[in-house]
């Protein structure tokens, strides 16, 4: 079971890099981290559905396929290989659902993740991560 099911989320912040992404609870929070294999990177590209999570038990978690419309080329200024990809997670809740669109770029061999709690052995760095509070569509 994903660590955000039946946790109730109180905010979203979004590392300024762009390589994490803080779920604020009630009593706690929970940071998923950027991962890119070898030589790519990984960033989060945009939020979309703010007003779902907020507020609201986490009912399902859950890696997606991004739609088509959302598979478009980046705006950010980050390392931009040959071979884009795609990634998406997803929360709904009573009021909806949120969504995380995130981006890998590399010359097609590597691929990138979100690492959650338990996923990855090092989840210090995420004290020294300069947070900003998530936007829509940002």
């Amino acid at each position: 079971m994903h660590i955000l099911i039946g946790k109730t989320i109180r905010s979203i912040d979004i590392a300024e890099d762009r390589r994490a992404i803080r779920f604020v609870l009630d009593n706690d929070s929970v940071v998923a981290v950027c991962y890119g294999d070898g030589y790519s990177e990984t960033w989060i590209e945009d939020v979309i559905g703010l007003d779902a999570a907020i507020g609201s038990s986490v009912l399902t978690a859950a890696d997606i396929e991004l739609p088509d419309d959302m598979r478009r080329p980046t705006n950010r200024t980050y390392f931009e290989e040959d071979v884009m990809e795609y990634y998406g997670f997803a929360l709904t809740t009573a009021n909806g659902r949120f969504l995380v669109a995130y981006r890998n770029s590399s010359n097609g061999y590597y691929s990138g993740c979100l690492h959650w709690p338990g996923d990855y052995s090092d989840d210090s760095t995420s004290s020294s991560i300069t947070w900003k509070p998530a936007q829509e569509g940002s």
